[in-house]
């Protein structure tokens, strides 16, 4: 199952998911992507620790971001933080999702 509701992402541990991930510049404009820019998505226990569990980059061509069953597999289930970075061709850094709650959901095996 996989339940996206603003920022928050519920997803059952072990299955695959693709979600869309839109950019938008400062003024609120769509922001495409250019050659050198990359997108990446970390998540963590919490804001406060220090490991991350889950890095991965975003396909900066789809926007789209694929969570596998090997993501979560390790996961216990419950509440997780992530976040989604800009990192742009300039070398400029952008925060553009924060602080996001991803909850892994229970699975019956």
């Amino acid at each position: 199952m996989l339940n996206v509701l603003g920022k928050k992402i519920h997803i059952t541990r072990g299955d695959t998911a693709y979600i869309d991930v839109s950019l938008e510049d400062i003024s609120g404009n769509d922001y495409e992507p250019v050659q050198g820019d990359k997108l990446y998505f970390r998540l963590k226990e919490s804001v406060y620790k220090k490991e991350l569990l889950v890095e991965k980059e975003i396909n900066i061509d789809t926007l789209v971001l694929e969570i596998t069953p090997e993501d979560t597999e390790m996961l216990g289930f419950g509440s997780y933080c992530y976040e989604v970075e800009l990192v742009t061709a300039l070398g400029q850094h952008f925060t553009v999702i924060e602080n996001a709650a991803f909850i892994v959901g229970a699975e019956v095996r």
